[in-house]
């Protein structure tokens, strides 16, 4: 395949994720050997700029400017999955033909036929000027015919799930599809996680659906903005950033043999995704995509290091609280502002007989 990345950008973004990696010991993919980023394709030379972001907010950033295998493959660990899962993810964004016998890696025209998404091949000069008569934006949202029987499709029994390589027309048929059930009235909501993408939906939604009144009932938003919304009706969300959290992570790996990292999205992916509210819930509970297996005696030791986290002065065996030792009483401080911030998991409702 024919891979591109803005290298002058990501030079220039490099000094400034060295500067924030000094004030933790905290990495992204800390956990991650060089021999498993390399088999997911993420170029050898990368790899000690792929080691400094801390959060990943800093990975969003650079997502225009890696290639979207290599920007699916970090996604993917980030997200705690093992490396066969990443791996399954990348795959998607490969071309389907079969694999060839023998790769060579200087044949610069079979990389780029392996490249749909990027390159357009035609068979002469008519097909070249069928292309050059249209606008290039009439392109961005054109409609193959069996996107259209996808796209067009009156209804569905359930769910339905559209899969395919980079430049198969996945995006551009979501578009069509949302635009045709606001056609018969219907409210549609469009989502994605990253705020870049949103944006380009927006500008494709512009030039695919001329009827203000149909565009109106579409709502493109991410995940995180649906989410911070429906919060905010009751109450204006206060979010704990880094500066609080990395420092309680921190405080709570201490000791352990898990990083601070690996602690934060425990707690996020695991324990806040499945609403645990005791100990017992979690050494029972599933931990699918998370690739590190636990014993239970290693979950015992991650329950207690959230716990320390979140729930203030747990852990604190002093009977009078103001004969704490001044780190104790820091620990409680920064744990209390934080989750007041962040809040607790919601309880679960048991409904019995269903």
């Amino acid at each position: 395949m024919l891979e591109v990345r803005d290298q002058g950008a990501l030079d220039q973004m490099s000094p400034a994720l060295e500067k924030m990696a000094e004030k933790t010991v905290s990495r992204l993919f800390g956990q991650v050997p060089d021999k498993d980023l390399v088999k997911l394709g993420v170029d050898a030379d990368l790899i000690p700029l792929v080691r400094l972001p801390t959060g990943e907010s800093h990975l969003q950033a650079m997502e225009r400017l890696l290639p979207e295998p290599q920007y699916i493959a970090l996604v993917a660990l980030a997200q705690g999955m093992n490396v066969q899962q990443a791996w399954d993810e990348v795959a998607q964004c490969l071309p389907a033909e079969e694999k060839p016998a023998a790769v060579d890696p200087d044949d610069l025209v079979a990389a780029m036929r392996r490249t749909p998404g990027e390159v357009a091949f035609v068979s002469g000069p008519e097909e070249l000027r069928d292309i050059l008569a249209h606008p290039f934006d009439t392109w961005r949202i054109f409609l193959h015919p069996r996107q259209r029987r996808v796209a067009l499709r009156p209804s569905y029994s359930g769910p339905a799930q559209v899969t395919g390589g980079a430049g198969t027309g996945k995006t551009v048929t979501a578009l069509h599809r949302a635009k045709f059930l606001a056609m018969w009235d219907a409210r549609v909501l469009l989502t994605t996680f990253t705020k870049n993408l949103s944006q380009a939906l927006e500008k494709q939604l512009a030039l695919l659906v001329e009827d203000e009144a149909v565009r109106a009932r579409i709502n493109v938003q991410t995940v995180d903005a649906i989410t911070s919304g429906i919060v905010g009706r009751h109450r204006k969300p206060g979010i704990a950033g880094t500066e609080v959290l990395e420092p309680l992570w921190e405080d709570a790996a201490e000791g352990t043999p898990f990083s601070p990292a690996f602690l934060s999205r425990e707690w996020e992916q695991i324990v806040l995704a499945q609403a645990l509210e005791s100990e017992r819930d979690y050494l029972a509970c599933t931990r699918a995509g998370r690739g590190v297996p636990l014993g239970k005696a290693q979950r015992s030791v991650v329950w207690k290091a959230i716990r320390q986290v979140v729930d203030p002065g747990w852990g604190c065996r002093t009977p009078a609280p103001w004969r704490c030792s001044p780190a104790c009483r820091a620990r409680q401080a920064r744990s209390s502002f934080a989750v007041r911030r962040l809040g607790r998991a919601p309880r679960r409702r048991r409904d019995r007989g269903l």
